[in-house]
């Protein structure tokens, strides 16, 4: 295997070592344009939460981006998609979120919904690939700016755009 290739990995509690939350806030905080919003304990905790879910991107061993959701009857609300700044433009995200697509496709779930920032259109052009549409907005949703919200939805069993 290269030393830069891209591993992706679902979240094994048993098979995670301590610092684990920190290495995915530091992702988050090298990630965002301003900062995390998301504090370690935060993290921390939502790992912590029977229905969490993670799947996370690995090179050489390192953590360099992740996807935090939480599964509901058949639905994933994902929380927080991220990749750090010197890994983007690598197909990491899209990488992600087949792995995602693939877990909810093995276990019956029918749908994957998520927010974003109306002004994020590398996101959105990234969930738009991977087959999401706008469904609705949130408005004033997020804080430092305030912003809207677009809402968007992935039915499973639509096939990925090519990216």
């Amino acid at each position: 295997m290269a030393a830069n290739q891209v591993e992706i990995h679902r979240f094994n509690p048993a098979h995670i070592e301590s610092g684990f939350a920190e290495a995915l806030f530091h992702v988050a905080d090298t990630g965002f344009q301003t900062q995390s919003p998301w504090t370690v304990k935060q993290i921390q905790d939502t790992l912590d939460t029977e229905s969490s879910l993670l799947h996370y991107a690995t090179i050489a061993g390192t953590v360099v981006g992740f996807i935090m959701a939480s599964v509901t009857l058949d639905m994933v609300d994902v929380f927080i998609v991220v990749v750090s700044e010197e890994y983007k433009k690598r197909s990491i995200g899209t990488k992600l979120f087949e792995a995602l697509i693939d877990y909810c496709h093995k276990n019956d779930i029918a749908e994957i919904i998520l927010e974003t920032r109306i002004t994020n259109t590398p996101a959105i052009g990234l969930y738009e690939r991977v087959g999401f549409q706008q469904i609705g907005l949130r408005k004033a949703y997020y804080s430092s700016p305030i912003e809207d919200a677009i809402l968007m939805k992935k039915e499973i069993g639509e096939e990925i755009n090519d990216c």
